[in-house]
């Protein structure tokens, strides 16, 4: 299978070749560039056209087990969800998926189920990797620890009558000190804040996904701490998504089954503090459609 890299000329522009570096396809690859300045166009050129070691394993189901379990995902399934992402994403996303989702025991109906309507909820019907946004109002500022402390700095970097939000100090010092982030001086909060399909965020966490790939995927070359944008990117995203995935073992919470019990314990895993559990619930009914999960065999 043809990895696809997909190309944001709105993000990062200078960033672009180490991001490639920092997540290097395997096998062959071909990048859609169609809007990317001819330096661009080059560099992916020199990358996709390398072919690397990659393993091959060829598996039979067993008579008990689904064969929609193993297929791959389909634009047309991802289109339920992604509503609004063009057939280029969502064939650059299915790719991504495809090219790992069995090295990541993402490997059943109900599983990708879970998977894709968490993601749909994190991103949007865009289908788009996202960055967070740390634009917040000086009320907003309260739900981190830091701010209710310093309440006169939520006053001076949060928006409000007088001035506009502040967000690169306002992600250095909500994040400091937390998942592997230094003080506000190191300036991690904002180097590492929220990106990708699930949103990765904290230094702690950058370094834990590119390690549970090289475990997962010991012929990719991830380095997330070094390159952040790379979580910006389709494959950095849905890789760091698998990664997040894996680590904190909620297939096993997929695996419980299909009622609203069971999304929330996916969704409590992901973001437990988030207001979005019934329209997490709502997706994933979308999705067990997408994926016919109901009709899977797989015991």
């Amino acid at each position: 299978m043809h990895q696809v890299l997909d190309y944001d000329d709105r993000r990062h522009m200078p960033l672009f070749d180490p991001v490639l570096r920092a997540v290097r396809p395997y096998g062959a690859a071909s990048a859609r560039l169609a809007h990317a300045p001819r330096s661009a166009r080059e560099a992916v050129t020199a990358i996709a056209s390398a072919e690397l070691p990659r393993d091959v394993q060829i598996v039979e189901n067993r008579p008990d087990e689904c064969p929609q379990c193993r297929a791959d995902v389909t634009v047309a399934q991802l289109r339920q969800l992604f509503t609004k992402a063009s057939d280029g994403d969502l064939d650059a996303m299915a790719a991504a998926f495809n090219e790992s989702f069995a090295q990541f025991e993402i490997d059943r109906c109900l599983r990708k189920a879970h998977f894709f309507a968490q993601i749909a909820v994190e991103v949007g019907p865009e289908g788009k990797p996202v960055q967070e946004n740390l634009a917040y109002k000086e009320s907003q500022l309260q739900i981190f620890g830091y701010f209710q402390s310093n309440p006169e700095e939520a006053k001076l970097y949060g928006a409000n009558a007088s001035h506009g939000a502040h967000p690169e100090d306002i992600a250095n010092r909500a994040y400091a000190d937390r998942n592997g982030n230094g003080p506000v001086a190191s300036g991690d909060g904002w180097k590492y804040r929220g990106r990708g399909y699930i949103q990765l965020t904290g230094k702690g966490n950058y370094h834990a996904a590119a390690q549970e790939i090289a475990r997962r995927r010991p012929d990719s070359s991830v380095d997330f701490v070094t390159y952040p944008e790379a979580l910006t990117t389709v494959l950095g995203g849905m890789l760091s998504a698998m990664a997040f995935w894996s680590m904190n073992d909620i297939s096993q919470k997929a695996d419980g089954g299909s009622e609203g019990a069971n999304v929330d314990a996916v969704t409590r895993v992901i973001n437990a503090l988030t207001k979005s559990y019934p329209e997490r619930r709502s997706s994933f009914d979308r999705a067990k459609t997408a994926f016919d999960s109901d009709a899977c065999i797989t015991p």
